[in-house]
């Protein structure tokens, strides 16, 4: 909450359409700043900006906060997308290339990539993406995705961030399962809860396909839109 005397002076890195509206935002700032406290909020495509002014002190206060879409009426985890119906997930005919399914939960991650995405920005969220640029817009090279592709012998696969355990970029909400009448956390703890104690290598490399089996059709039970994307 630095003290100004005109909103611009605030060291904000926004679009210059932003800094636009900002000005204006000031003139009606400075036009009741003599009177009375007041608030105002001015959404972007990633952030809603919300800035008060205090009389009394003298000072405009600026906070930041993302803006995710909202859907109501569906579950947070399925709230990207249709829960029902393949063509709704909007998966090409055909295609020749690995393609990374984006849901409309991906917006704000977008808005934080090194380079755009250039299929997302034409057809909008959710979308299906090139591999190759997703990679790119990372700072990736090709190798893993050349890597996979001699694994399928050159078949072009799919792949969404729902069907992975961990989400350190892409957004998932992971679901609370239950096995056997007990609930986890989600499928990742299930799975490391059915280690060996004391740990050894050779035993759970005998058990841990199974485990994952286990914890991904937990998953699926838990989400039902993710076997419908599947």
């Amino acid at each position: 909450t630095p003290p100004c005397d005109r909103l611009q002076d605030f060291p904000l890195r926004l679009t210059p359409v932003f800094n636009v509206r900002v000005q204006l935002i000031t003139t009606v700032a400075q036009e009741k700043s003599a009177s009375r406290d007041f608030s105002l909020c001015v959404a972007t495509g990633c952030q809603s900006h919300h800035f008060h002014y205090n009389s009394t002190q003298r000072l405009y206060l600026y906070a930041m906060s993302e803006n995710l879409p909202k859907t109501e009426g569906v579950d947070a985890r399925a709230a990207s997308d249709p829960p029902n119906g393949t063509a709704s997930w909007g998966l090409p005919e055909t295609f020749d290339e690995p393609l990374v399914y984006l849901s409309k939960q991906q917006h704000t991650v977008m808005c934080k990539l090194r380079k755009p995405l250039p299929t997302a920005q034409r057809l909008g969220l959710p979308c299906w993406v090139p591999a190759r640029e997703v990679a790119a817009s990372l700072g990736y090279s090709l190798d893993g995705i050349k890597h996979a592709l001699e694994a399928t012998k050159g078949r072009p696969y799919l792949w969404a961030t729902e069907f992975e355990n961990v989400h350190s970029l892409w957004r998932y909400s992971e679901p609370k399962i239950e096995v056997d009448g007990r609930q986890y956390a989600c499928s990742e703890a299930y799975y490391h809860s059915q280690k060996p104690n004391p740990f050894s290598d050779a035993v759970w490399d005998q058990k841990k396909e199974a485990a994952m089996e286990v914890a991904v059709r937990a998953k699926m039970a838990a989400d039902p839109s993710l076997r419908s994307l599947l």
